[in-house]
């Protein structure tokens, strides 16, 4: 289980609304309906705590071991098109990582 929180640039995404995310995965919805090409995203997390907030959210105590993630994701053009902070319960996390080597 995982709480997110997406940041957009407002000047890209003006009329969105949230009927819109409610029946469209948010990288169709930037892909699609907003023609941003996404080009490539980082990610990073590290080991932190449950803050109040999201501890209640996560059904876990305050002060749980958590990770954050922070995900800023690119269009065609090197601009910003999401921001994300997210906090997953530690004893539910996965990772998997792909790795292929090119010819």
């Amino acid at each position: 289980m995982m709480v997110e929180r997406s940041y957009l640039p407002v000047r890209q995404f003006l009329s969105l609304k949230r009927p819109l995310l409610e029946r469209k995965p948010l990288y169709d919805v930037i892909e699609q309906d907003f023609q941003q090409k996404i080009r490539v995203a980082e990610e990073e997390f590290y080991a932190s705590i449950a803050r109040p907030t999201d501890a209640h959210l996560l059904g876990i105590v305050e002060g749980s071991p958590v990770l954050d993630l922070v995900r800023t994701t690119y269009n065609e053009s090197n601009e910003v098109v999401e921001y994300t902070l997210s906090v997953a319960r530690a004893d539910q996390f996965k990772y998997k990582v792909y790795h292929q080597r090119s010819n």
